[in-house]
């Protein structure tokens, strides 16, 4: 069994699933600045979907082969989140986003973005300030999620290259 801090995920995916359904009118030619707006749009109702335990809404959010990584180090997939979320392992009381910036690849999307989080995961406190990508692949005239990789909102100095 996964260890409780690599749940922490749940929480911070919503800051990039925000894409669950999209209207079949919606042009083909979105620019990335539509997409960002659309995503934004929709991050309520996600959170919304975590807070009521809405698994058909999350289950369409979540790609099939949704694969992420946590501020741990951990991954966890689609069946986890499912779980942990219909287990009621995860309350997010607030997500606050900023700074997303989106880039388009055909069917794909990559979001990156900062979080500022509030949310206890099996009973663990993991409010935090958190950044993040997210990929998103559109199916059938909507956008799920793939994949997300979350870490610190600050890089410590051991992580950034020496400049000399």
């Amino acid at each position: 069994m996964k260890s409780v801090a690599s749940l922490g995920i749940i929480a911070l995916t919503v800051l990039f699933s925000g894409c669950a359904r999209r209207a079949s009118t919606v042009a083909e030619t979105e620019t990335p600045e539509q997409v960002r707006q659309e995503l934004v749009q929709l991050e309520r109702r996600l959170i919304v979907a975590v807070q009521r335990k809405d698994m058909d809404t999350l289950n369409e959010i979540w790609a099939p082969e949704y694969f992420g990584t946590a501020p741990t180090g951990r991954t966890v997939t689609k069946a986890d989140l499912m779980s942990a979320v219909k287990g009621g392992a995860i309350q997010l009381d607030t997500l606050d986003t900023d700074g997303l910036y989106v880039r388009l690849f055909g069917d794909v999307a990559v979001m990156t973005g900062h979080a500022q989080v509030k949310s206890i995961v099996s009973g663990e406190d993991l409010s935090n300030s958190y950044r993040g990508t997210g990929i998103f692949v559109k199916r059938n005239g909507r956008w799920q999620i793939a994949g997300v990789h979350v870490g610190p909102d600050q890089p410590t100095s051991s992580m950034m290259p020496s400049r000399k």
